[in-house]
């Protein structure tokens, strides 16, 4: 089962405890895979580590809000990058 799909099946799912447990999953998953990706975006943007390391924090709470919302038109990898 693909990521998207997973997350439409927590959509449908009527238990919110269970929704927000799936979507922390999901989103500790995105982070760990795409960890080198997101600091190497943000390395891009500045050359100063505190700025880099704020911005690699704005990037996952951006992240993280924009998880609920998410459609499967894309790869997680797309939806990281649009997001950041």
């Amino acid at each position: 089962m693909t990521s998207f799909t997973a997350i439409n099946n927590v959509r449908e799912r009527s238990s919110p405890a269970t929704s927000r447990t799936e979507l922390e999953q999901w989103f500790d998953r995105l982070l760990q895979e795409n960890k080198f990706a997101i600091a190497r975006l943000a390395g891009s943007y500045t050359d100063s580590v505190n700025d880099r390391e704020d911005l690699t924090q704005d990037i996952a709470m951006a992240i993280w809000q924009a998880l609920p919302g998410v459609r499967s038109e894309c790869s997680e990898r797309t939806f990281i990058f649009r997001i950041a």
